[in-house]
Formats: structure tokens, C-alpha cells, sequence
């Protein structure tokens, strides 16, 4: 699946070796989003940008929220935490405790209708084709040849410019507004490293890294309770009281 705007530039670039994949886009389509997240998709560049910028603004804001309230969840859960149902969770969201760290990234190109359309149409039809015009019998490559050329790349081209033009501006609106949340969880260069490192490739994907909640790590919890078993074999108390300490009374009554 290619599920933000540089993993699908990065696809592109080597299409001949891709393997047959389910579309992202047409998955994603399956459900219905929450009217925060729903952009529409059939105004003009501008419209849809504005739209997106919004909705990706309410996302970052609840990933950099995240770090404050992810104790409280045990076991976390992405889909009533961001509003969001299983399959698009399941998309959408990437989460995963490292150590002491608990690292979330959110492909929110995928709340980009202009994106979805790009993406769709390269994985089910696009790329279909690429594959048929290397594999067909010597007599229908030409044909193949001819499709992928004269109809199929001038499609996809005009919804990739699309598709970029919008998550540009998405971008340039978040940025030069100085939407704080979205520049701290703002994963554009993490992205395009991880798929294609010399792209330059605009993406809204989100990206953030917190420390882990000392009651959730596993290593302090057994430390914690060895201490308590260590106290409880010496026969001294399990709580300390706070404040100074009194002084013991000796056997002399001093």
C-alpha cells in the first residue's frame, strides 16, 4: 500500500518491479469519516487545501495532546482517541512502544481526496497496465504500450499535480500560520527518508516520539516490585512516611 505522497512518487519511480498491491485509497473508501476529517473533494485546488489544512490541524493537535493523556488509556485505543473507526485506524495510524519510547506516525495524506484519487488510480488501473504491456504475448504489447501512454500516464499525471498542488498548500497554510502542534508532529523529512530518499515530495504525514509512562514500562514495574518484596522480607514498611523521619526510641527510654 502507498499510503502518503512520497511512498507513491517512490513507487512510481520504479514501476516495472512493483508487485501487485491493494489500494489504500480504495480501502480507506470503504468507511465514512467523522465530519472533522471529512475533506471534499469536488472544489477547486484551493478549496480542497483549506479544507485538508483543517482537518490535519485537528489530528496533530490530538497526536501532540497524545503524550498527556496516553497513561490514562490502558490499553490505548487509536480509534475512540483520534475519532476514528477500525479500518481507517487501521490505515491511517501507526503505533508502537519502543523501549521507553512510544513512537505514533499518521499518514494524513490519506484525508486528501486529490491523493486518494492519484493513488487509487495507479494501483488498479496504472500500474495493471505496466505490468500487462511486460508480460502479454509479443502481438499485444504494442496495444498494452499504446494504453499505458496515450491514456493512462496523462491521467495519473494530472491527479499526481493535483494531488501535490493541494498537499502543498495544506502544508504552506499550517506552516505559515504557525500552527504549533502541526510543526511538532510535522514528519515530512522522517517520511521521505524512510521512502524515498532523495525526494522531495510535499506530505502531511504526522510523526511523533514520547517518552513512555513510567507506569506502563515493564522494566520499572519489576524493579518496583522487587523492592517491594526486598522491604517486605527485612520486615520493614511498604510505605514511607513522608515528611522527616521521627527519631527512634531507644531501649534506655532517651
Amino acid at each position: 500500500m502507498f499510503r502518503s505522497f512520497p511512498a507513491l512518487r517512490q513507487a512510481l519511480s520504479r514501476m516495472e518491479q512493483i508487485e501487485p498491491v491493494e489500494s489504500a485509497a480504495a480501502a480507506f473508501e470503504g468507511a465514512d469519516l467523522v465530519p472533522a476529517y471529512a475533506v471534499p473533494g469536488d472544489g477547486c485546488v484551493e478549496e480542497e487545501a483549506k479544507a485538508l489544512a483543517a482537518a490535519v490541524a485537528i489530528l496533530a493537535e490530538r497526536t501532540v495532546r497524545l503524550e498527556m493523556v496516553y497513561e490514562q488509556w490502558q490499553p490505548f485505543e487509536p480509534g475512540p482517541y483520534f475519532d476514528l473507526c477500525p479500518s481507517h485506524v487501521a490505515l491511517i495510524c501507526d503505533l508502537e512502544e519502543r523501549g521507553s519510547l512510544v513512537h505514533v506516525r499518521l499518514y494524513a495524506d490519506l484525508l486528501s481526496p486529490s491523493f486518494r484519487a492519484a493513488e487509487r488510480f495507479c494501483v488498479e488501473q496504472f500500474l495493471p497496465i505496466v505490468r500487462a504491456s511486460q508480460a502479454d504475448v509479443p502481438l499485444r504489447r504494442a496495444t498494452w504500450a499504446h494504453e499505458l501512454h496515450e491514456r493512462a500516464w496523462p491521467i495519473l499525471q494530472e491527479r499526481l499535480i493535483r494531488a501535490e498542488q493541494v498537499i502543498d498548500q495544506a502544508v504552506d497554510s499550517l506552516t505559515q500560520a504557525g500552527h504549533v502542534s502541526f510543526m511538532v508532529a510535522w514528519g515530512a523529512a522522517e517520511e521521505r527518508r524512510r521512502t524515498s530518499p532523495r525526494g522531495r515530495a510535499p506530505t502531511l504525514t504526522l510523526d511523533f516520539t514520547f517518552p513512555l509512562p513510567l507506569s506502563r514500562r515493564h522494566h520499572r514495574r519489576e524493579v518496583l516490585r522487587r523492592r517491594l518484596q526486598l522491604r517486605r522480607a527485612a520486615g520493614r514498611p511498604l510505605l514511607r512516611r513522608s515528611g522527616p523521619e521521627r527519631p527512634r526510641r531507644t531501649d534506655s527510654g532517651e
